[in-house]
């Protein structure tokens, strides 16, 4: 029997340290859907404006280097971060 179905790798969720310890099984799950999601975004090209997790915060970061794409954060709500690309056109000719 094959047990290669054919699933890669898409984004490394860079947990070689502590940085899980202490947080649920579910909690996990959900910040690997939002790093998923995000980083598909990202790649799109397209902008990107949504509320993200504090936790995934240097792991979004490194999408989006990754992507050559610039993003900035902002605080939004109690234990959320705001996400936003920034023109990557106006800012990269700044550069």
């Amino acid at each position: 029997m094959d047990n290669n179905v054919g699933f890669d790798l898409s984004e490394s969720f860079n947990i070689d340290e502590d940085q899980l310890d202490g947080l649920s099984p579910q909690k996990v799950f959900v910040l690997g859907y939002e790093l998923a999601q995000v980083s598909a975004e990202l790649g799109s090209g397209n902008k990107v404006a949504k509320p993200v997790h504090p936790q995934n915060r240097e792991r979004i970061e490194a999408a989006a280097k990754k992507r050559d794409r610039l993003i900035t954060f902002t605080v939004y709500h109690d234990d959320w971060l705001w996400l936003l690309t920034i023109d990557d056109e106006a800012a990269k000719s700044k550069a």
